[in-house]
């Protein structure tokens, strides 16, 4: 199965559901920010996701929110991504706390990027 990315709409109900009606075990699909493609990752069938994208900064933000999400609780998430008012300093030591998971790759934009990352 292949998933499109829609420009207008950023409601994954639809994926779920399809995902939940038809329990596949790989998809592929558009990374852009990673909120659609992290909204499919707990489905109980699903073995292989790919995502893909022409923007390298697009794969570096979903793999920066997986490690995130890994690492930190919900709270301590929502704090990083920007979700709620949080010093750029604590986003910036919560960053450092588990930029480690990163690939290399990802790790050297990321590190590029302090103000990016302190702004949420």
């Amino acid at each position: 199965m292949i998933l499109s990315y829609s420009h207008v709409n950023e409601d994954s109900r639809a994926e779920r559901q399809l995902l939940i009606s038809h329990p596949y075990e790989t998809i592929a699909c558009v990374a852009g920010s990673g909120e659609r493609v992290l909204a499919l990752l707990d489905q109980p069938a699903l073995k292989n996701v790919f995502a893909i994208d022409t923007n390298p900064t697009a794969l570096y933000l979903l793999e920066l929110k997986i490690a995130a999400l890994i690492e930190l609780g919900v709270d301590e998430y929502h704090n990083f991504i920007g979700s709620v008012s949080n010093l750029d300093t604590e986003r910036i030591t919560t960053f450092k706390y588990f930029k480690r998971k990163l690939s290399p790759a990802c790790l050297d934009y990321w590190e590029r990027q302090e103000e990016t990352i302190g702004r949420g």
